[in-house]
């Protein structure tokens, strides 16, 4: 078992199981309240388009998440060791700052008085790859800064497993930061034969491109930005499932 992504959900079922795309519209319905909430236009999930689907061992995003968090609080990413999302403090560090930007609180009864405005958080990168679910949930193809939590308590309740939704805009951008970091060369792709072979055997040293010391986390930004085109070339979400 691991975590698959799929570009064209709802395409794909209603092909091959149409009595299971009731459900999916009914977690697109939800995930549409949340973003008319925020302000933002409901998306269309098309039902014929291409579909494109890959997938990897559930671990391997957190190979690139803690690559991520290294880079939000200002380290530099390790050459001699390869990450594996298991330092619990970085990612504390990195979420006592994105908490307050994922879930503002209400200014106090006072402030309200007294017609003071809660203080802006300070921007965080990296929220629509390192906040999203680790096994579920969408991005989609709107263009929106800040993952989408719905404010009403029902949405929220009876569809716990999709918040924070991100943006496929968002998240493309953040992977090509992330490439760029990783001094993944020009036309690797995630199929690249010396990508596995770094993936057998990690080739750490401060002489080596940072994605043969990180090829997990490079193999999954990769995988990422193709969902990521693929998206935005059909109009159709990323789902995790």
């Amino acid at each position: 078992m691991g975590l698959g992504i799929t570009v064209g959900i709802a395409a794909d079922l209603k092909k091959h199981d149409p009595e299971a795309l009731e459900w999916i519209e009914s977690d697109f319905k939800a995930v549409n309240t949340a973003l008319v909430e925020a302000g933002l236009p409901p998306h269309q999930e098309p039902t014929d388009c291409d579909v494109w689907s890959a997938s990897h061992p559930y671990s391997f995003t957190h190979h690139l998440r803690e690559v991520a968090y290294h880079l939000a609080v200002g380290q530099s990413v390790p050459r001699d060791r390869v990450l594996d999302g298991q330092d619990d403090a970085l990612a504390n560090t990195y979420f006592n700052a994105a908490d307050p930007i994922l879930m503002p609180r209400k200014p106090s009864l006072v402030s309200r008085l007294l017609g003071r405005k809660a203080a802006r958080p300070a921007p965080v990168p990296f929220l629509h790859l390192c906040s999203h679910g680790d096994a579920e949930g969408y991005y989609v193809p709107v263009a929106f800064d800040v993952p989408v939590v719905p404010k009403d308590s029902k949405t929220f309740q009876d569809h716990a497993n999709l918040w924070p939704v991100g943006s496929v805009q968002s998240l493309n951008a953040e992977l090509q930061v992330l490439k760029d970091a990783l001094e993944i060369p020009k036309g690797m792709t995630a199929e690249d034969e010396a990508l596995f072979n770094a993936m057998e055997v990690p080739a750490g040293g401060t002489d080596k491109p940072l994605w043969q010391c990180q090829p997990v986390a490079a193999y999954v930004c990769l995988t990422h930005l193709d969902g990521c085109a693929h998206s935005l070339k059909t109009g159709a979400a990323i789902s995790y499932g």
